[in-house]
């Protein structure tokens, strides 16, 4: 991290320029020349004066020019009394440069306070202050850049932050603020030139550059998309001039509110294209909420409390907003700061109104659909009880529930969403929870719902409450029951049940009571999947069948036959990495759990070569377990005797000595051990390789 600069000479210098002030001064007021200013600023400043490389004073002084007569030569009493006045000048400069730097401090937060307040004009008074005790204080040449920006005097917000990064070169405020200024000024090459300063000083800061460098290139488009809309608009009245003109029409005072809510469903069919969409915003359209009487009033009263007409109003204009921010996120950017807007959608969500209701989702899905919108979604709404509010919609019927878990799916992108909603999980779950276990299985917005919750359990903090939550297990085991009871309608229902995996091998991530009692039914109902003639539900499913064993040996038990086993060991041998992982992984705990899994291995000549090839896979998960089934598989005598015909001592030393993982290192070294005991030659084979000597040199550092 690079430092503030050490500006204590800058400091001598300046305290320089106040002492040769004082000297003129002194000079003009001195009168007879004797002990005069000029003598005390020489003497205090003696042997300081640059010297050349020889070492000799090149600078003369003429001390006749400020003394009448020459002095004589000074005593040792004098050298030391010039010392001791050293000295105390010294400190007292401290002490000043101390008192200084404190009140500055103070005076910086005098005009946050200030700032905050959003009086900006006394924020910059007191940080103008501030810099007047003391200009190395880098946070008031930045606060005073910002607080110049907030009222758009952007040319004084360049010159504090020029100012700033003289002090501290590598400061990052002063090249946000910077940014923001070449932004207010439409210099836009340079407002991301100077963001794109940040991220060499401090690349983790990406995200945020991301974002304000998208607001320049998203006002530059914007800029642009204006002035063409308006030579359009010059050009061709007859088309894009109507939208315009329609407005002018909405306008006009004292109609009913049928004629207004008309009005505005004639302009939604005119917004189709970016110029259409510009004149709405440029001409007044965005503003209706709080400009135009019959609007505004629509909006600010409580949905139930309106006439049917008002209603009409208010359906009419989310309609038109709807069609203004489609593939436009300066519309979208400015209808979102309008809070009466933005509150009256989050409530009408939690009434019965389904024609509005409808209107909100397909607003909000449409917003969703840009990363600026999810932004603007995230931070102006309660995102809790939105989610609950959409989840809610899941079982309503058309496009109002695949437009809900579209909006939900959209939002998940954003890990802000995810953040926001750790805090009230179980409130926003319940309604899931409800639908899923009543919901049938060939609901067609079901795999969409799946989707959007699935995406939810990749945050840990999320997943770790949900799994905890038996509702959620019994609405997965009620969708998994009647597919996996009937086989023949496993293809009808394929996309749900794709869906469904995903989320059941999400939620059996970690360990809970409540994954543990749904572990046995739901290894049962997989295996009806494994054995189906879909390759992705096989693998979905044998991967979730890996995920519940090692919570559960009941689900083990329940589900073990010979011929599951042979299956698994036929995919040993697959090409696909995903197959040979959990497959390895299901056959080592049924090695562990299942007495008769050994004996079979044992009797299943290919499958016993299978496992012992993985000793040489790249995947050292697959090393890990290959060498932790073998292990068990030893405890059957013939086993240790028919591998003392292969090189294992060999690949399993390879393994202790160069793998990279200690558990990995650790069962190989567990095989190598159970071997050499069921069989003397491989013993035998380990002291010819030298092997008792690695081991030794190696297995002391694995716990």
């Amino acid at each position: 991290m690079a430092k503030e600069i050490d500006f204590t000479g800058l400091d001598k210098f300046l305290d320089q320029i106040d002492t040769v002030e004082s000297l003129v001064k002194g000079i003009a007021s001195d009168k007879d020349g004797s002990d005069t200013a000029v003598d005390k600023y020489l003497d205090k400043h003696q042997g300081k004066v640059k010297k050349d490389k020889t070492g000799v004073d090149r600078t003369v002084i003429n001390h006749a020019t400020f003394r009448d007569e020459p002095t004589e030569p000074s005593s040792n009493l004098d050298k030391d009394d010039f010392l001791r006045v050293v000295e105390r000048d010294a400190e007292e400069r401290y002490r000043d440069k101390v008192v200084r730097e404190k009140e500055a401090m103070r005076l910086k937060e005098l005009g946050n306070v200030e700032f905050k307040a959003g009086n900006f004009e006394k924020a910059i008074d007191f940080y103008t202050q501030g810099l007047a005790e003391i200009k190395t204080l880098t946070a008031l040449w930045t606060n005073r850049a910002q607080a110049y920006n907030k009222i758009g005097k952007y040319e004084e917000a360049l010159s504090d932050c020029d100012w700033a990064l003289r002090v501290f070169e590598n400061c990052v405020k002063a090249y946000v603020h910077q940014g923001k200024a070449y932004l207010g000024l439409k210099r836009y090459n340079d407002a991301i030139n100077s963001y794109k300063q940040v991220l060499n000083i401090d690349a983790k800061k990406e995200s945020i550059i991301k974002e304000y460098i998208a607001e320049v290139q998203l006002a530059e488009k914007t800029e642009n998309d204006d002035l063409a809309a308006e030579e359009a608009f010059k050009t061709d009245n007859s088309e894009v001039g109507n939208v315009v003109d329609l407005l002018d029409k909405l306008n006009r005072p004292d109609q009913l509110p049928l004629y207004y809510s008309g009005g505005l469903r004639i302009i939604t069919r005119f917004l189709t294209n970016t110029n259409d969409r510009t004149l709405f915003r440029t001409h007044g359209g965005l503003q209706l909420v709080q400009s135009h009487p019959a609007v505004s009033r629509s909006f600010s009263s409580h949905v139930n409390s309106l006439s049917k007409e008002d209603r009409d109003v208010t359906w009419a204009c989310i309609e038109t907003y709807t069609a203004a921010c489609t593939d436009n996120d300066e519309n979208i950017k400015q209808i979102m700061e309008e809070s009466k807007y933005v509150g009256t959608l989050q409530t009408i969500l939690t009434t019965k109104r389904k024609l509005l209701k409808e209107a909100c989702i397909n607003f909000l899905h449409i917003v969703s659909q840009s990363e600026l919108g999810r932004n603007q979604i995230i931070s102006k709404f309660d995102i809790p009880s939105l989610t609950k509010s959409v989840f809610s919609l899941m079982n309503s019927h058309g496009l109002m529930a695949v437009n809900a878990m579209g909006f939900i799916n959209n939002l998940t992108l954003n890990p802000k969403y995810k953040a926001q909603l750790r805090t009230d999980v179980e409130n926003v779950f319940s309604a899931f929870e409800n639908f899923i276990i009543t919901c049938d299985v060939s609901k067609s917005t079901l795999p969409l719902c799946l989707s959007a919750v699935t995406n939810l359990t990749n945050d840990a903090h999320i997943r770790q409450k949900i799994i905890c939550r038996k509702g959620m297990w019994d609405g997965c085991l009620h969708l998994l029951a009647v597919p996996c009871m009937n086989s023949s309608s496993i293809t009808r229902h394929k996309e749900a049940l794709h869906s469904l995996l995903g989320l059941a091998m999400n939620m059996s991530l970690e360990p809970s009571e409540e994954c543990k009692a749904a572990a046995a039914k739901m290894a049962s109902y997989c295996v009806e999947l494994f054995n189906s003639d879909h390759n992705d539900l096989r693998q979905r499913s044998l991967a979730l069948i890996s995920h519940l064993f090692p919570k559960s040996r009941e689900a083990a038990e329940t589900i073990y036959t010979t011929s599951f086993l042979e299956k698994l060991l036929n995919l040993l041998k697959s090409d696909n990495q995903k197959d040979v992982t959990s497959s390895m992984k299901v056959i080592t705990v049924f090695s562990q759990q299942i007495s008769q899994c050994s004996l079979d291995i044992a009797d299943n000549k290919d499958g016993l070569n299978s496992v012992v090839e993985l000793l040489n896979h790249d995947n050292e998960h697959i090393v890990g377990n290959a060498a932790l089934c073998l292990s068990n598989c030893c405890s059957v005598t013939k086993v240790c005797s028919r591998l003392a015909k292969t090189n294992i001592i060999q690949n399993l030393l390879v393994i202790v000595r160069d793998g990279r993982m200690k558990d990995v290192q650790k069962n190989a070294g567990i095989l190598v051990a159970k071997l050499t005991q069921g069989d003397p030659r491989h013993l035998e084979r380990l002291r010819e390789l030298h092997g008792i000597e690695i081991l030794h040199s190696i297995m002391k550092h694995v716990d």
